[in-house]
């Protein structure tokens, strides 16, 4: 009894110094951290921000070219349904994304802008008689334009549409391009016929300065063409055709004024030269008299012309565009299209009858 008694002592005194032994654990020393706060940034309304700056700057864009190309004039109505749109898109846009609603609006600014500018272009080609030197590509165009406008009758204004339209005036624009190049090409020929009469009578001698203010011209309409703006080429042509010509005119009576005083005093120096002949046969002076001249005197002095500075210019220009395309005379031109012109008013008299 006493062994079990002391046995149980000891163990728990054992147990006692282990206790004591271990340490016990640190308490922890890290703050929680504070959760964070995200402000909402927003419009004081309320209504979320939306930018759509580029998107009302691209009609913008496409509205500006529409009025430039007449838009308004060729389709007032259309245009003025359009000008709706934009004003209800502008006042309207705030606080949400119009950007899908923004490209359809200018795809319809940019239909009526080459529909615009495909019927201006029509008229300058009808107006100068321009279609007869290039027909089919002229018919063409003329197929294109009806069928833009039976949809626009119909305000469609699809990408179909869009392409017609765009097709149109390509077609319409290069008949222009193809007739003026053709006229362009044939007042340069004249005005190089004209610059060679000029340089015939040595006007870059006489006149420089002139023959140079022509030379420029020739010049400036080169460069036109090569800017594919054959028109204004055209007129450069013209001017410098103009110039030359006065200039050959001027200087050639010049010439021929001084070559007859020229003639006449070489008659009177033969008719001088023939009585003083016949006064040394019939009474000789043998001493020099005052106011006579010698027999080898020169009476008038060679007249010696400066070097010409002559302009030299391409006999032709190249233009692969124009391969399969010809010169034609106008007057003919204008009769094809008054018989055309005829022949149409005469099909609707018909059907109104």
């Amino acid at each position: 009894m006493k062994k079990v008694t002391l046995l149980a002592i000891l163990i728990s005194i054992g147990m006692l110094f282990m206790s004591c032994g271990s340490k016990p654990e640190a308490e922890s020393t890290t703050e929680p951290e504070a959760p964070v706060v995200t402000e909402q940034v927003g419009d004081e309304s309320g209504v979320e921000s939306v930018d759509n700056e580029s998107s009302i700057k691209k009609v913008d864009d496409a509205r500006a070219l529409a009025m430039e190309a007449g838009a308004d004039k060729y389709a007032p109505e259309l245009f003025a349904k359009l000008e709706e749109l934009y004003q209800s898109l502008v006042n309207n846009s705030e606080g949400k994304d119009v950007s899908a609603e923004c490209a359809d609006l200018a795809a319809r600014y940019a239909i009526l802008a080459d529909y615009a500018k495909a019927k201006s272009t029509k008229e300058k080609v009808d107006a100068e008689y321009l279609s007869t030197y290039a027909e089919s590509t002229y018919a063409e165009g003329v197929d294109l334009l009806a069928l833009v406008e039976a949809s626009l009758a119909e305000e469609k204004m699809d990408g179909d549409v869009a392409e017609n339209a765009r097709n149109a005036y390509v077609k319409f624009n290069k008949v222009y391009l193809i007739a003026y190049k053709l006229i362009a090409q044939n007042e340069r020929s004249l005005a190089l016929d004209a610059k060679n009469d000029a340089d015939s009578v040595k006007a870059s001698v006489s006149q420089k300065e002139r023959y140079k203010a022509a030379a420029d011209e020739f010049s400036a309409g080169d460069s036109a063409y090569s800017m594919q703006n054959p028109e204004s080429a055209y007129n450069h042509y013209g001017k410098s055709k103009d110039a030359f010509t006065e200039l050959y005119a001027d200087v050639y009576e010049k010439r021929a004024e001084a070559q007859r005083i020229m003639e006449e005093a070489k008659k009177r120096v033969e008719e001088s030269n023939n009585f003083a002949s016949d006064a040394d046969v019939q009474a000789p002076i043998d001493e020099p008299v005052e106011g006579i001249e010698e027999a080898d005197a020169v009476l008038l002095e060679e007249v010696v012309y400066e070097e010409a500075e002559v302009v030299e210019f391409e006999e032709t220009l190249v233009d692969e565009e124009l391969e399969g395309y010809e010169e034609i005379d106008l007057e003919e031109a204008e009769e094809i299209v008054a018989e055309v012109e005829e022949e149409s008013s005469e099909v609707e008299v018909s059907e109104a009858e």
